[in-house]
């Protein structure tokens, strides 16, 4: 029987033919070329260069009524082998490592088009749902935007992007006798599915293992590659079988086809993640940035600045005399008043850095030089959170402008450092060489974060009334919701040291895991390549609150339930909804059934739906 072509020949056009004589002068050579190189080959290159083919020349025929691309990839020669002999096993180990590689593109590029269409998808939505209707709307909103955002999570999942991208290459791949288009999709999506979870699997029984050397790491790669085998043979035969059921309707007859899959199935699953790991891997944007701050380098952030001017509220005098309200006192002593400054471009963030043109401020401030606060203010941007929620930073260089209507009203050493305003900006007045600007930015930045359209803003102010423990800084921030936000997350929990973060969650235990929530639903919007250089540190005290803080403020809520204040009872009710997880529904059912106030009753359902809501979108996360 003569054999069929080789790789190169089949490039150059030249069919060459092999005979024993190849055989006893090349031996081995020839041996791995037929039954290791030639299998990885055609799972390589010539099904998916057919696959590409037959997907563009179906888009061309109904536009030019002919092929676009003529000539077909002829697939290599390979030695026909005996069943289960080692020919035959080496043959389908080496098909299937190689169409790992394949699959994993797939998976990038359905990843690369889900992403597409999600960004497409939340500019439709923030068209649909303005700030104006989320405010008149209240819960619905909430639930809609709920839906949207599991849709949004659906779509970005790089799990759920790898089974789409699977089903759409086997659906594209050219069909054999008895297949068809439809169940190859089916049989793809049915053995990555497969594939996916069992792997999710493995990879949370290893996580566990601490700190590793590099050969520890190896054999733990490996031990897990090993685990990965078995699912992968049975994500193998959930797809023949998946096919079969859809194209003839009948159970797969070929028991030899059904094992030759089941063994490259297990050795293309054995190293999937590795491939889905080099494809998924970015430039390190973080460890770069790290570095240039660590170099005190961050000026180099900073564009040149552009002089402009801009209009600020100062207060006219310090007033003594009383005013009837604060509408008298506002317009009888705050003035607009243009000022020049020079405004700051910083490389990687649309934020702007203002700040003022007069020479008689920096003698206030500054010790070194006009950009000393620009370029500290440029460092901090890299570490927020999210900068993109803030616009503008501008350094004013005159004392807020309600500050003298509060010592009128009682408030005599009270100094208004900064403010965050409803258009993004972060105002700073009159910054001293003393003044502590990472907590100043942070903690205004955390008013931007809670005033954002985020549903745990709002069972934030539940969670104040709810918290069983007073406040240290009580007094500062007289009880208002938002300071009290601010000031335990933006001064408390993003800035401190884990070690002083810890003491904090376990004082404030209800309030601490909403801001964590908050923090979590945050991080979740951005981009990879726009992370905080501290995005690392967030998600570890985010993970350390999901499993010590949140149960603990789950308690205290289940307390409150019997709380004889039908008030309290409901709002712990709704904090309670953001916080618990289908193993909790069993405490809001007995709630339910036990409740006989029509509002608590609502508030008890919307909990539950919620909780429905995002284990939904918890099942999907990328662990």
């Amino acid at each position: 029987m003569a054999k069929a072509d080789r790789p190169l020949d089949n490039i150059n056009g030249n069919p060459g033919k092999s005979s024993q004589s190849d055989v006893s002068e090349h031996g081995l050579t020839t041996w791995v070329q037929d039954n290791a190189l030639n299998p990885a080959y055609n799972a390589l290159i010539v099904e998916p260069g057919n696959a590409l083919r037959q997907t563009v020349n179906c888009v061309a025929r109904p536009v030019i009524s002919k092929d676009l691309i003529e000539p077909r990839l002829n697939s290599a020669h390979s030695t026909e082998a005996k069943f289960l002999g080692g020919e035959w096993w080496t043959q389908n180990i080496c098909s299937g490592l190689a169409a790992a590689a394949v699959y994993s593109v797939a998976g990038k590029f359905a990843g690369g088009a889900l992403g597409l269409a999600n960004s497409k998808v939340k500019i439709l939505s923030s068209h649909l749902l303005t700030n104006e209707v989320a405010l008149n709307t209240g819960r619905v909103t909430d639930a809609v935007g709920g839906a949207g955002n599991f849709v949004g999570r659906v779509m970005l999942n790089e799990k759920v992007a790898q089974v789409i991208g699977a089903a759409c290459y086997d659906g594209m791949k050219e069909t054999k006798p008895g297949e068809t288009n439809l169940g190859n999709m089916a049989g793809g999506a049915a053995s990555f599915s497969v594939f996916e979870m069992s792997n999710t699997f493995i990879d949370s029984k290893f996580r566990a293992a601490g700190s590793l050397g590099l050969l520890g790491k190896a054999r733990r790669e490996f031990g897990k590659a090993g685990l990965r085998i078995i699912p992968g043979a049975l994500g193998s035969s959930a797809q023949i079988v998946s096919s079969h059921l859809l194209s003839k309707q009948e159970m797969p007859s070929d028991q030899k086809a059904w094992v030759e899959s089941m063994v490259a199935g297990g050795a293309m699953n054995a190293v999937l993640p590795w491939f889905q790991r080099g494809m998924n891997r970015r430039r390190p944007v973080q460890d770069l940035e790290s570095s240039v701050k660590k170099d005190d380098s961050s000026k180099e952030k900073l564009g040149a600045p552009v002089v402009d001017t801009i209009t600020s509220l100062v207060c006219k005098t310090d007033p003594t005399r009383q005013y009837s309200d604060y509408t008298h006192y506002f317009s009888e002593n705050v003035s607009f008043v243009r000022s020049s400054v020079n405004i700051y471009t910083v490389n990687g963030h649309t934020t702007k850095i203002i700040y003022p043109k007069s020479d008689g401020f920096s003698l206030l401030s500054l010790t070194e030089s006009e950009t000393q606060i620009p370029e500290k203010i440029a460092g901090l941007l890299d570490e927020l959170p999210d900068a993109r929620l803030v616009k503008n930073i501008r350094i004013d260089e005159n004392p807020h402008y309600n500050e003298p209507w509060l010592k009128l009203s009682g408030e005599r050493n009270c100094k208004i450092e900064a403010e965050a305003t409803r258009d993004g900006d972060i105002i700073i007045n009159q910054p001293k060489a003393h003044t502590n600007l990472r907590n100043v930015v942070f903690h205004e930045f955390a008013h931007l974060l809670k005033n954002r359209d985020s549903i745990y803003g709002r069972l934030f102010n539940d969670a104040v009334i709810l918290e069983p423990k007073k406040h240290i800084w009580e007094k500062e921030v007289a009880c208002d919701p938002d300071e009290t936000y601010a000031v335990l997350m933006g001064e408390e929990l993003l800035v401190k040291g884990f070690d002083d973060v810890i003491p904090t969650m376990k004082k404030y235990p209800l309030e601490s895991a909403i801001c964590m929530r908050d923090l979590e639903q945050c991080l979740r919007t951005i981009p990879a390549e726009l992370r905080s250089t501290e995005h690392r540190k967030y998600e570890s005290r985010i993970s350390y609150a999901n499993r010590v803080t949140v149960p603990k403020a789950k308690k205290i809520l289940v307390e409150k339930f019997s709380d004889p204040d039908l008030d309290i009872r409901k709002r712990a009710v709704r904090v309670f909804g953001s916080l618990g997880s289908i193993r909790d529904m069993e405490i809001l059912y007995k709630e339910l059934l036990s409740s006989k106030d029509k509002d608590l009753s609502k508030e008890i359902t919307y909990a539950i739906l919620r909780i429905f809501n995002d284990s939904g979108i918890s099942l999907l996360r990328k662990r």
